[in-house]
């Protein structure tokens, strides 16, 4: 967990270094900011020995929105809509990414009432990201579950029948996001990504950059290349940081909801929101956690000596085959 925290806060003073190029400082003090505060909130999560409350709250807090959603489409908002429904969050879009990382960890803890409700949004609010989000987390978490309860018949029906209805599932909301007139939203995120590459420095234009050369955007809509452009190869850090704590051996609940976020940041800006950005911290942290637990474990395990016990002549055979077989005793 050390190492963890001290990588990434390393690499966010490298990010306040590239402040002295940005065309806009305060705009990139803010996104300093921002960054440092989810760090800051990865490493409480680290220290906690569950982060299932947390979750679960966030979860049943985007459920209000998710209950807003289905009055949306009805024609009743008690609240405005930039791009409805959208619950409480103005963006339906916003709505969809918050919902994702926690339905896939909602549904891997049988937390069935929860699962439903934030798959509400996932299925009206026509998202493409959280989609492709929720489906890979789906093959990474759920779908080996499921091929390893295959030990009889009945359970192998069950796991299939499941897989077929997600499928289903994935299939409707697929068609719904492209049948709303999205193909031209996707043409412009598109557009965005190849103005952005184009505009990549080998060090970068500084924190803050992107906003002040495209205000009409603001965003890159794509944490990984937005980071990218504005921090040049010191973005290097960050990507191994995050594949690092990906590769942790870790809750599979967990660690299948922060390769959802990860999917997000590819295409999408979650750290630029703070609801998935929490989220997101608070998963991050969460694996710093698993890595540092299975190393000290593992060390552990190498500070362990085998000693033989010698059988005793008046012992049984069962006897002398249990002492032969030795102690582990700690050095």
């Amino acid at each position: 967990m050390l190492i963890s925290a001290l990588s990434g806060f390393v690499a966010l003073y490298a990010l306040a270094v590239t402040l002295i190029a940005s065309p806009d400082r305060l705009g990139g003090l803010l996104e300093l900011f921002h960054l440092l505060l989810f760090a800051s909130i990865a490493v409480a999560a680290a220290r906690l020995d569950s982060i299932d409350g947390i979750m679960t709250g966030f979860g049943w807090g985007i459920a209000v929105s998710s209950a807003l959603c289905v009055a949306q489409v009805l024609g009743w908002s008690p609240v405005p809509q930039l791009y409805a429904p959208a619950g409480l969050f103005g963006n339906r879009d916003f709505l969809a990414e918050a919902a994702a990382p926690v339905l896939i960890w909602a549904g891997m803890t049988r937390r069935w009432p929860l699962a439903v409700m934030l798959a509400i949004p996932i299925a009206l609010c026509g998202s493409r990201v959280a989609l492709l989000a929720v489906a890979t987390g789906c093959m990474v978490g759920i779908f080996p579950k499921l091929r390893g309860r295959r030990r009889n018949r009945d359970g192998d029906n069950r796991a299939w029948g499941r897989g077929g209805f997600f499928l289903l599932a994935v299939g409707f909301v697929g068609w719904r996001s492209f049948a709303d007139g999205k193909l031209a939203s996707l043409g412009e995120r598109l557009t965005i990504w190849r103005a952005t590459i184009a505009e990549l420095t080998t060090f970068g234009h500084g924190l803050g950059w992107f906003a002040a050369a495209h205000p009409y955007w603001e965003y890159a809509h794509s944490d990984a290349l937005q980071f990218a452009a504005e921090f040049g190869i010191g973005a290097i850090p960050l990507y191994g940081l995050a594949a690092w704590l990906l590769a942790t051996p870790a809750n599979a609940a967990e660690r299948a909801a922060a390769v959802v976020m990860a999917v997000e940041c590819v295409v999408a800006m979650p750290f630029h929101l703070p609801a998935t950005g929490v989220v997101a911290a608070v998963l991050a942290g969460r694996l710093a956690r698993a890595r540092s637990l299975g190393r000290s474990a593992g060390i552990a395990r190498g500070n362990r000596v085998h000693t033989p016990v010698l059988a005793s002549p008046g012992s049984s055979i069962t006897d002398r085959g249990r002492a032969t077989g030795g102690s582990d005793v700690p050095v």
